[in-house]
């Protein structure tokens, strides 16, 4: 990122800067309000992991799952052949969106045979879909991380 802003502009290097820092701070804010919350609103682990051992998949349909998606990625590595090359990109979206789908037509065969619902076997009904709002909140949290992780070092190569 570094090479883009040496040619840019000093108004633009200010205010990536600027964006930068502000999202920075308020990561970290978001962080440490997160981490107080959690503090003071602590979960009842016992009930949450006996609800969580309840759903929990069979062994054997985790592999049936993740076998199947290996196989499916795999012969998606061979459809390239078949398509000219400034097709690969659209291509590529259809297969995986192919493969997804069959995935999650896999889930669902699991959860009827097993004799729960989406919300039972995930744990994501209706009405828990409120809770996927603050998923934009934990993002924030995490940017601070993910700028350290992902700034160079100082002094070494990077990568």
């Amino acid at each position: 990122m570094e090479e883009l802003l040496a040619n840019a502009e000093p108004t633009h290097q200010l205010l990536y800067t600027l964006v930068e820092m502000s999202l920075l701070g308020t990561g970290v804010l978001v962080a440490v309000l997160l981490a107080f919350h959690q503090h003071r609103n602590r979960p009842d682990r016992r009930a949450l992991t006996s609800a969580i051992a309840e759903r929990s998949w069979s062994t054997l349909q985790v592999g049936i799952l993740l076998g199947s998606l290996f196989l499916l990625y795999f012969l998606a590595g061979f459809v390239g052949v078949f398509f000219y090359e400034e097709h690969h990109p659209t291509v590529q979206l259809a297969v995986t969106l192919i493969i997804y789908s069959i995935i999650a037509v896999l889930i669902t065969l699991m959860n009827r045979k097993r004799g729960s619902s989406w919300n039972e076997g995930c744990g994501m009904g209706f009405r828990q879909t409120k809770k996927l709002l603050i998923a934009p909140v934990l993002y924030l949290a995490l940017i601070p991380f993910l700028l350290l992780v992902s700034s160079p070092s100082e002094g070494g190569e990077e990568i």
